[in-house]
Parts: structure tokens; C-alpha cells; sequence
């Protein structure tokens, strides 16, 4: 029996049958004709019963699914949904035929309503038994020959028969081929995104041997400007951006991702290894910091500084927009329907998508990242450039060289020692660390908030920081505290006690730090003190003792939690008893080097984090304003209200075990000799503090070498998995069951054998029996070259997106991608060389109106070019185009103002960055690109693998009048003029260098016709010809006469704006 796909031949959105079908309202397949579910049947379900009968159990009605064919047709207390061949004793059928209103299904609320001619088809599909079928994109691609076909001649390759079997048995013919010049055209820009020169176009021309256009394909895909091109169509699926997004939306550099990106295109990397690298890079064997480095594209979703957003709620966020961004890119699935409850279409329930979160969620990541612009959200990666690496290297062996001679030093230093002692008796004991004191702040009763005294230096005193920020000038008086041993001050937990002075602190420099502290018993959290802005807001960029869940918390940050050191006590804070606490750090960026004393004992600690690579100072000036030692309070967080705080000290050095306890108080009576040996190296052994001096020397030159290397986001994978669940309506807060990576068991079954883990989700996507990678990756490239995927909807192959046009065709291709090993450039050329896709793209008026969007392929491409393309066409044709490859993204002509949206500041740049190819413009996610949003290019907040199309006046009009197009204009007016002599010969040549054509006399006429009404009108006003000669930065030959350069400016200008300009045909 012939099986009649009666929704294959032309695919609109699901569930409208055009009437090229069916020319009656009731018409019924006929007796010889098999309804599909996939083609006929499930498509209108989708659209009018799954809403309610459908997957979804929580808004499931009456308990009634139709999805799952055994639960169809159930007896439901004898009145089942679907009887296999009887449609009279289906209720479905006698609610979709009912005649009272209130009967009928579809209610009459719902927005889509059954034609006559699908109620036909469901009483078809039923009474020839109601077969049921898997989704088509949830089968594997078949393994399928090349249909036999009538038209042998047309065949290229494998791709033509199948295009052709369809065009034969719809009684059609297929188009020409296109004439060479308009091929050439097309497959240039379609794989390089640029124009060919005319050298290649008339090379062309005269190339006569059969496989001329072969060796042209071969050609184009062996440049590098082809990996630009394939690039550019990858930034929209990694919605790559310059900036994180969200209101502050601030600038940070992820270039070397996509130069990665390019030279893996360039290099033709295999498209499963290119998404192993870049989902799981990280966890390979040995990684490799370029397959580190690929990870970053889990990590270029927006990510949100505002101040006062709750950190798990946006780790929550970014980890659920990777499972949204793996199911747009590789499996065409809209995961994000499932976030909130079971998918209403697709068979992809909550759960799924929470084991696919699980995934995810695994990395020391920030919710919140710093509010500092130039601070790289965590976990990131260092990658020194070659010159960089050397000097880091030289750096580390010296350091290393210097920590072994202070390790001879301890060796080879006790004779010294005992020689010093005999000479010193017990005089020589004094541990106050006075030679280390830079501040001290006593804490006296004529402490004012104005002033509080430094018996150090007079001059550096402290004050009371009203609000925590400086430009709050008032607040309550600081208060004064007596008790048993002096007088303290009271803190109120909003007004830090701070010490702009007290500033020095560097992550390779040591320090000690003391203060005595009386903590009341209802504080459970806040800063003791600090050296930073703020909490959360700045990633705790700085260090601090504090108290976090009635336990000590100390933390030294460049960017918490992933760079950065944490240590928790491990028994909890002492309460409403005076205690010397005192930190201690020696300069090593090690959890090691750093020791927490309560009353002079060394307190037990665990280590939460040791991972601190760059500088703990932030490099913001208006917090490096303010920046200083500050004591019982935060900005933008908790501090110590009612604790009281006294005697405040601070040392350059590091101070030894007995220094503190004596500091604290509590010195033993019987010193160790290893205690006394430690203090007489730190204290009066010159040699060994000359040594200390150079080591904090070599550490400090290091880091601020480590400052100016390039950091980029990336993945890295955790020790120990942390915790996943389904959460309710997907808020981060209300947990439900705990889950564990999984996958959609309904796509594919995890395989045995491979980790639960990223790496082996990568595996999982591209096994060759998951029915969805391959198709999804070779539907998206038809797009690229065809305009339009043989699944019109790239982003869903689910029950509400199109059928696909050519499913035979679309099998086909993916076993050929997948048998290659997933050679793209192989696919891509398989495409362009086949007859199909060298079709003229002229059509007839009947073929217009059977096949308006050209569906059925019956003749070549059309489509306007990309925001892209046109911006590099001009640059090319005018001889402006800049060929650099990579490297950071540049700042092109931009209207002023428009990034003052988010108190962002757009400087423009100059020579050679103004004319970059369009890839490396600048991509501000709030404001983006404006001529490229113009033209339809996304903001790149979310994963997009289909633009959209619109046409508007504002696209003429940029075209005409914003400063690129305008200045390209000039320049290729400069061109002609000096290469071409006479009128007819630079008009021609100014034409085929915008378009590739030679203009018909026609066009000819009207370009010289309004050639000379400029050149009279510029003239008549030669200002005119001063103001538009003067748009761009590009210099021009003074030689020439303005006002004809003008004119030819306007007329370039003009054929920029031309459909033959502007349209790939």
C-alpha cells in the first residue's frame, strides 16, 4: 500500500494543509492511500490536542492521553478515546464531529479549530487501525540508496536524486543552472561570506573543463576567510558576545574562543570532536589549555552583577541555559519548555531536563559576578602569550631558587643562633613584632568618627565610614565602650572603622593582622575585618576574617569562590568572652601560608578553596579610592552589630607563632627552641630577612606580569559532584527529588561504557545511533548555503516544529556526515557541487504560485545577504577590507551616545580596526552592532540558529547614510577613477564589483543619467561635496575633482542599495 505523507510536499506551520493538496473541504485519503501518524496525523495533535491530552501530566484533563498509543485507546470505564478500526465507536471522533458546542473538541476557546478534511483524516487514520509511530526525528537516519529517477543527466551526486524524485513525481522539472557568474557569486559569499574578485570571476569564465566549478568549491573551502565565514555562523549558536549582558552589561574579552573557533574550521576538525572540546574539553586526558579553552562556549551565556540578586538563584540560571543551549544546537529540542513542568509537545519531561542540568551544574562558578568590569567570572583560564610564558617561567624558577636558599638558610643557621643567644641572654626576647608594626590604633576614649589615633604614625589615622561608602557624611557618634582590661568601641554593624592608610596589602606580599574582639551571642555572620569593597558584589575581591554560620571564615579573593583561598574553622566562634584574633600571611598564595590565632593558639581550619592565581587589589579606581583596612562592617553586607572591637595592629611581615601569642597575651613560659629559632630567622637574622624581601620582590613581580595575561571562562569539573534536583515550577529554591546526570532515554539511552559525566554527554550526542545531532548539524549547513533548512524550524524537530521537506534526503545526508567522520567541509561540498543547489533561482509564475518558498527545490537559492555580508561586501569592493585574522574584537563607526544606556563608554576605533571583516566588531549585548540589528543579526543573548528576515526602510536607509557604507562608497568612487578613464568604463566596473555582474545598457542609461544630475548639483554647491567627502577616516586623492567624486559616490552608493547588491540569487 502507497503511504501518502500528505504534509511532506509542503511544510507550513504545523497543522495548516495547503490547498495545492486538497482542492476539496472534505476531502478523504482513499482506500489505497495510508494515513501517517507522523506526517498527517500527529502534527494536528500537536496543534489541538497535546495541549491538554499531551505529555504534560500536571495540566493533563480528564486523563486523557493521546500521545502514547496504548493509553489511547484504554477502555476508560468502556468508552475508549480510539477504537482501532471502528471511528464510529471512538469517542475522539464523536467529540471532534459533535454538534453541540459545548461537546466539541477543540473547545471553542482554544485558538485552533479542525477543517473539515482533518476530522476526515482522523476518521481515516482510525478505521485503518490508528497505527502509532516513534517521531520521525526520535528514529535513527536510515541508511538509504539514491532513488531511481528519470533525469539521469541532472544527477551530480546522491543529493540530486533525491531532490529530483520529488520533482518528478509532482510533475515538475528542475531549474538550469544558474549562469557562472551568479554561481560563482553565490558559493563564494555562501562559503566565505565575501564577494569574488573579478580576476576570479573572469578566470572562471574562461575555465571550460568539466570540473572547473569542483575545483572552485575546493578552492574556497580551503581559505581561511571560509573558517571566518563558518565562524560567524557559529557565534549565533554559541551567542557569543563582548559583553555579559543583563543592565550593567559589561565588556570582557572572548576573542581567543573564537580564534579558537576559526582555526578549528580552518583545520577542518571533525564536527563531534569540535563538540566534545568544546562540552567537555576540560575532562579530557591530560587537557590541553586549547581544549580548556573550547569549554568557554558553556560559559558565554549572560551573566548578572546587579547588586542585590541572590547568587544561587543565577547559578541556577546559567546552568539551565546550557541544557536550553545544547538542545537549540545539537539535539533541536526547546528544552526549556520542560524547566517548569513535563514538556507540553515533546516526550522530554522535568525530570529529563534536571538530569541534563546535573550536567551542568558541577563547576565553582559565582551567581553573581564581580562588579568589577575587568574581573573574569570564575572558572577561568590563563593563557600567557609565548614571550609571557617564558618570562612567568624565569620568574618561577627564581622564586624557586630564592624558597631553597631560604630553606639552606633554616639549615645552616643554628650555630648563629646559639652563638647570638649566648651573646644576647634573655635580652634578646622581645616578641611584639614592633620592628613589623606599620599601625596601631589603641582605640582611646578621644577617638572621635572624625579621627582615630595611630600610635604608628599620627598622621595616618583612622575614621568611622558612615554606610560603608565615602560619600555618606553623616551618622551616629562612634561609641565609646569601657570594660575590665580598657575602652573599646562598639560597632553598629553599618559604619566600618576604617584606615585609608593602612593600604599595603598585596597577594605576594606577607602581613599580620591583630585586633581584640568581644562577638555577642545573637551574631551569627559578618565581617570582623577586611580589605575589600564588598562581599558578594566583588566576588570578596581582597581578604577577610569573618564569621559565616557561628564559624570562622577567612578568604583572600581575586574572584570568589573559584580564585581564591577559603578556610572554615573547624569548631565555632567563641561568644561574649574577649579574644585576640589575629591573621597571619606570608606572601606564598597558599592556604599554607595562611594561619587564623584566637588569644595566640593557632586554629584549626579546613581548607575550602586554594586556587588564588591573581591579585587580591582591584584595579577599579573609584574603589581603589577607598580601598583600606576596615573593621565590624561591609558594604552591601552583613557586619558585627553590638560586637566590641579593641586594640587594632598591623605588621609588614609575617609574625611568628610566639610574636602572636605574646601579642595576644598569652605567651608560653616555656619557649621551644623551634619557636625561639623561628623568631631569632624573622626577627634578627639579617641574611634571612634580605632573603624574605627578595622573595616577596619576585612573588609581587610575578603577579603583576600574571595581571596582564589573557584570562578567559571555562569549564572545570569539580572533585565531587555536587548536588542536582527537579525543582518545582524551576525555581532555584524549591527542591523536589534529587536527580543524577542523565538523558532522555526517548532520544537515546545513555550507552554503557562511557562516564556520567560532560565528556560523556558529548559522546551520547554524537553516537551514530542519536537520532537528532547529525540531523540537527546538517539541516542547520542546508540552511546556511539554501537559506532555508529541510526542517524549516533548526530549532525544533519536535511535535510543534515543520516537517521536514525532504525526510528521505535529510537520512541521507546525516549517514553521510556521520560515515565521513563528521567532515563538514565534505558536507558542505557535497552540497554545493550538486545540481540542486546550481540551480538558476529564477522560477515561472506558476512555479511561484505552487511553491512560493521554494520547498520542493525546484529551482536555486534566494536570499538577502547577512548584516555581515553587506558590511564586508562594501569593504572588499571598495578596497578598505582589512584581512587580519583574530585577535581582539574591534571598535568600527558607531552613532555616539547609544552605549550610554548602561553608563558604558563607546570609543571608537581607528585605522585598520575600522575595517575589519564584520566578525570583529564589537558585540555589546544590550546595544548591539546597530546596523547588523538592522539587518536582522540577534543580540546573542540565547542560543539562535535561524535568523530572522525582515525587511524595513531602516535597511535602505543605513545602507545610504551610515558612515561605513558611506565612506566604502567614496573610496570605491576613489577606485574607479583612477583605474578607469571614461564614464562607461568606471560605472561598469563600480557595478561589478558590487555585484559581480556587467550592467545591461539599461541600467547603464540611468547610472550615467544620474551620474551627470549629481555632478551638476555638486557643482552648483561644492560644500556639499566638502561634507560627504569628509564622512570616514580614510584619506582620498586631492588630485581628483570633488565634485565628480562626489557624484560617483552617490551613484556607488546607490548601486550598494541595488537588489542585485543586496540579494544572493
Amino acid at each position: 500500500m502507497k503511504t501518502l505523507r500528505l504534509q511532506e510536499l509542503v511544510t507550513l506551520p504545523i497543522g495548516i494543509i495547503v490547498g495545492v493538496f486538497f482542492t476539496t473541504p472534505g476531502y478523504v485519503p482513499g482506500a489505497d492511500q495510508e494515513v501517517s501518524f507522523n506526517y498527517d496525523i500527529r502534527p494536528i495533535m500537536s496543534d489541538t490536542c497535546f495541549l491538554c491530552h499531551g505529555p504534560d501530566e500536571t495540566n493533563r484533563e480528564a486523563d486523557l492521553r493521546l500521545d502514547i498509543r496504548n493509553l489511547a485507546i484504554a477502555n476508560r470505564d468502556g468508552s475508549p478515546a480510539i477504537v482501532p478500526g471502528n471511528p464510529d465507536e471512538s469517542l475522539l471522533i464523536w467529540m471532534i464531529e459533535a454538534e453541540e458546542e459545548e461537546d466539541r473538541m477543540p473547545p471553542k476557546k482554544h485558538p485552533r479549530h479542525l477543517t473539515e478534511h482533518e476530522k476526515g483524516l482522523f476518521r481515516k487514520w482510525i478505521e485503518q487501525g490508528a497505527k502509532y509511530e516513534k517521531h520521525w526525528s526520535f528514529l535513527s537516519p536510515k541508511i538509504l540508496a539514491a532513488p531511481r529517477v528519470k533525469k539521469r543527466s541532472w544527477v551530480r551526486n546522491d543529493i540530486d536524486a533525491f531532490v529530483l524524485k520529488r520533482l518528478e513525481d509532482e510533475k515538475l522539472e528542475p531549474a538550469k543552472d544558474a549562469d557562472k557568474t551568479t554561481l560563482l557569486r553565490r558559493v563564494t559569499f555562501d562559503l566565505t561570506g565575501l564577494p569574488p574578485t573579478l580576476e576570479e570571476i573572469d578566470t572562471f569564465l574562461a575555465d571550460n573543463r568539466p570540473y572547473a566549478f569542483e575545483r572552485v568549491v575546493n578552492d574556497l573551502l580551503s581559505r581561511v576567510t571560509y573558517a571566518e565565514r563558518m565562524t560567524n555562523e557559529w557565534m549565533d549558536v554559541a551567542r557569543f558576545s563582548d559583553s555579559h549582558g543583563y543592565s550593567q552589561d559589561f565588556v570582557r574579552d572572548m576573542s581567543p574562543y573564537r580564534d579558537w573557533v576559526i582555526e578549528s574550521f580552518h583545520e577542518n576538525m571533525p564536527f563531534n570532536q569540535f563538540v566534545e572540546w568544546q562540552l567537555a574539553g576540560d575532562l579530557l586526558p591530560d587537557a590541553t589549555s586549547t581544549q580548556k579553552l573550547a569549554t568557554g562556549f558553556l560559559r558565554l551565556h549572560p551573566q548578572n552583577g546587579e547588586g542585590g540578586i541572590v547568587n544561587e538563584e543565577f547559578k541556577v540560571e546559567y546552568a539551565a541555559e546550557r541544557v536550553q543551549t545544547i538542545g537549540a544546537a545539537f539535539l533541536g529540542m526547546t528544552m526549556e519548555c520542560s524547566r517548569c513542568h513535563d514538556h507540553k509537545y515533546d516526550p522530554i519531561t522535568q525530570k529529563n531536563f534536571y538530569e541534563l542540568f546535573s550536567f551542568f551544574n558541577n563547576i565553582d562558578d559565582s551567581g553573581q559576578i564581580s562588579y568589577e568590569p575587568g574581573d573574569m567570572p570564575v572558572p577561568s583560564l590563563m593563557l600567557p602569550t609565548d614571550r609571557e610564558t617564558e618570562m612567568l617561567k624565569i620568574l618561577d624558577k627564581r622564586i624557586s631558587r630564592t624558597n631553597l636558599e631560604l630553606s639552606r638558610m633554616v639549615s645552616i643557621s643554628e650555630g648563629p643562633f646559639r652563638e647570638w643567644k649566648k651573646q644576647n641572654g634573655d635580652s634578646h626576647l622581645s616578641f611584639t613584632g614592633d620592628d613589623a608594626l606599620v599601625a596601631h590604633f589603641p582605640l582611646v576614649p578621644e577617638d572621635s568618627a572624625e579621627t582615630i589615633a595611630n600610635m604608628v604614625d599620627p598622621e595616618k589615622t583612622g575614621i568611622v565610614m558612615y554606610g560603608a561608602a565615602l560619600k555618606n557624611d553623616g551618622g551616629p557618634p562612634l561609641e565609646n565602650l569601657f570594660y575590665e582590661f580598657g575602652t573599646g568601641v562598639k560597632l553598629n554593624g553599618d559604619d566600618p572603622l576604617y584606615f585609608p592608610a593602612v593600604n599595603f596589602f598585596r597577594r605576594g606580599l606577607p602581613f599580620s593582622v591583630t585586633i581584640k574582639a568581644k562577638i555577642p551571642e545573637v551574631v551569627e555572620e559578618g565581617a570582623l575585618f577586611h580589605f575589600n569593597k564588598a562581599g558578594i558584589l566583588y566576588n570578596y575581591k581582597g581578604f577577610e576574617v569573618s564569621i559565616l554560620n557561628n564559624h570562622w571564615d577567612v578568604r583572600m579573593a581575586h574572584t570568589y569562590p573559584y580564585n581564591s583561598i577559603q578556610l572554615v574553622s573547624e569548631m565555632p566562634v567563641r561568644k561574649e568572652v574577649w579574644q585576640n584574633i589575629a591573621l597571619t600571611y606570608d606572601g606564598s598564595s597558599k592556604a599554607g601560608g595562611i594561619t587564623l590565632y584566637v588569644n595566640g593558639e593557632a586554629v584549626s581550619m579546613e581548607v575550602r578553596r586554594d586556587r588564588l592565581y591573581k591579585n587580591i587589589l582591584s584595579n577599579k579606581p573609584s574603589v581603589q579610592e577607598e580601598i583600606g583596612l576596615k573593621v565590624g562592617a561591609r558594604w552591601r553586607s552583613k557586619g558585627l552589630p553590638g560586637a566590641v572591637v579593641d586594640e587594632i595592629k598591623v605588621f609588614d611581615r609575617r609574625l611568628t607563632d610566639i610574636e602572636v601569642a605574646h601579642s595576644a597575651g598569652n605567651a608560653p613560659r616555656n619557649i621551644s627552641y623551634q619557636q625561639e629559632y623561628e623568631y631569632y630567622l624573622n626577627r634578627h637574622n639579617e641574611d634571612f630577612r634580605v632573603l624574605l624581601q627578595k622573595l616577596a620582590a619576585l612573588r609581587t613581580e610575578q603577579n603583576d606580569l600574571n595581571e596582564t595575561v589573557q584570562e578567559v571562562m571555562v569549564m572545570d569539573e569539580m572533585p565531587e559532584p555536587q548536588p542536582a534536583f527537579v525543582l518545582n515550577r524551576g525555581v532555584y529554591s524549591e527542591k523536589k527529588e534529587p536527580v543524577v546526570p542523565d538523558v532522555p532515554s526517548v532520544i537515546l539511552p545513555f550507552p554503557r561504557g562511557i562516564p556520567k559525566n560532560r565528556l560523556g554527554l558529548s559522546q551520547w550526542i554524537t553516537d551514530p545511533y542519536n537520532p537528532l545531532a547529525a540531523r540537527v548539524t546538517v539541516n542547520r549547513y542546508w540552511q546556511m548555503l539554501f537559506g532555508r533548512g529541510i526542517v524549516g524550524t533548526p530549532e525544533d524537530f519536535g511535535n510543534q516544529g515543520h516537517l521536514p521537506t525532504h525526510p528521505d534526503l535529510l537520512d541521507w545526508l546525516s549517514r553521510n556526515f556521520i560515515d565521513s567522520s563528521w567532515d563538514v567541509k565534505h558536507l558542505l561540498k557535497t552540497i554545493a557541487t550538486s545540481s540542486a543547489y546550481r540551480q538558476s533561482s529564477k522560477a515561472s509564475s506558476l512555479l511561484m504560485e505552487k511553491d512560493p518558498e521554494n520547498l520542493l527545490l525546484a529551482r536555486g537559492p534566494a536570499k538577502r545577504k547577512s548584516a555581515e555580508m553587506l558590511r564586508d561586501n562594501a569593504l572588499a569592493a571598495s578596497g578598505l577590507l582589512v584581512e587580519k585574522i583574530g585577535g581582539k574584537s574591534v571598535y568600527p563607526y558607531q552613532s555616539k551616545g547609544l552605549w550610554s544606556l548602561n553608563k558604558g563608554e563607546y570609543i571608537q576605533g581607528s585605522g585598520e580596526d575600522l575595517y575589519r571583516r564584520s566578525l570583529y566588531t564589537i558585540w555589546k549585548r544590550t546595544v548591539p552592532p546597530p546596523t547588523m540589528k538592522i539587518f536582522d543579526a540577534p543580540n546573542r543573548s540565547y542560543c539562535i540558529v535561524r535568523r530572522q528576515h525582515t525587511s524595513s526602510p531602516l535597511q535602505a536607509l543605513s545602507l545610504m547614510n551610515n558612515p561605513q557604507f558611506v565612506e566604502a562608497a567614496r573610496a570605491l568612487a576613489e577606485r574607479i577613477m583612477l583605474n578607469k578613464k571614461n564614464c562607461n568604463d568606471r560605472l561598469i566596473l563600480a557595478y561589478r564589483l558590487l555585484t559581480s555582474q556587467t550592467p545591461e545598457e539599461k541600467e547603464l542609461n540611468i547610472l550615467r543619467s544620474l551620474l551627470a544630475e549629481l555632478i551638476a548639483s555638486y557643482t552648483d554647491k561644492p560644500e556639499n561635496s566638502d561634507a560627504l567627502l569628509s564622512v570616514g577616516e580614510s584619506s582620498y586623492d586631492q588630485s581628483l575633482n570633488k565634485s565628480i567624486l562626489a557624484a560617483y559616490t552617490m551613484v556607488v552608493s546607490m548601486i550598494m542599495n541595488h537588489d542585485a547588491a543586496v540579494t544572493l540569487r
